[in-house]
């Protein structure tokens, strides 16, 4: 029987094309655009919808997701027999704890990686510096205060979009457009420049492509 990466198709040309236009997001936020945007949503006539950002902004922390997948595993695999629909409909809990297995390997990895990059880059925070200049650098920096790029919570609301996506491919769309305004609330709110909002994005789905390649769920029926 082959193996599950031989007869699926890794996301070579994908990478490469978010890769490029990433970049290019990214560059245009370092040279133009990250400055602007900042200022932008700080005028007085911003404060209502900056007010609103930081009310929904943390949804893209990841102990949400994380606290959704370990319930979701638990049901699946300890209390499927008390749970009537699960008991079922044993294909469905299959998929349930394996895709919640799948979240947490996707948030596990892609946000070590994206905390490596942090640590390295050591780029300054917006709403820390003087007149939002977009390229202070204190490299392998453990203040948080220099952990701007890539933006996490962009990463996190990405990769679970994409995920999203991988399960109910029907309303991608939908996923996708809530992913990216939530992830864009850490620029509305100064947390995040642009350009990181930007590299998070890219990392996010980039990183759950690839690993859905190289280690994906066992059941591959939808929910």
């Amino acid at each position: 029987m082959p193996s599950v990466t031989s007869v699926r198709k890794a996301p070579v040309t994908l990478t490469l094309i978010l890769g490029g236009f990433s970049l290019a997001l990214i560059l245009a936020g370092y040279f133009w655009l990250d400055q602007s945007i900042a200022f932008f949503f700080k005028a007085p006539e911003m404060e209502g919808f900056y007010a609103f950002s930081r009310e929904i902004t943390n949804a893209g922390y990841s102990i949400h997701y994380f606290v959704a997948a370990a319930i979701g595993f638990v049901a699946s695999r300890y209390l499927y027999t008390k749970i009537h629909y699960l008991k079922s409909n044993p294909h469905i809990n299959k998929a349930l704890g394996e895709w919640s297995l799948f979240v947490f390997k996707c948030l596990i990895l892609i946000g070590l990686v994206g905390q490596v990059i942090k640590i390295f880059v050591g780029r300054q925070r917006p709403h820390t510096t003087v007149d939002f200049q977009n390229l202070n650098f204190s490299p392998f920096s453990l203040d948080s205060h220099f952990h701007s790029f890539p933006s996490g919570h962009t990463q996190v609301m990405l990769t679970m979009a994409t995920i999203a996506t991988l399960i109910w491919p029907k309303w991608r769309y939908l996923w996708f457009a809530v992913g990216i305004f939530l992830g864009f609330t850490r620029v509305i709110i100064h947390q995040h420049f642009f350009s990181d909002f930007a590299g998070g994005a890219f990392l996010g789905v980039a990183g759950t492509l690839w690993i859905y390649y190289f280690w994906p769920p066992k059941s591959e029926k939808p929910l």
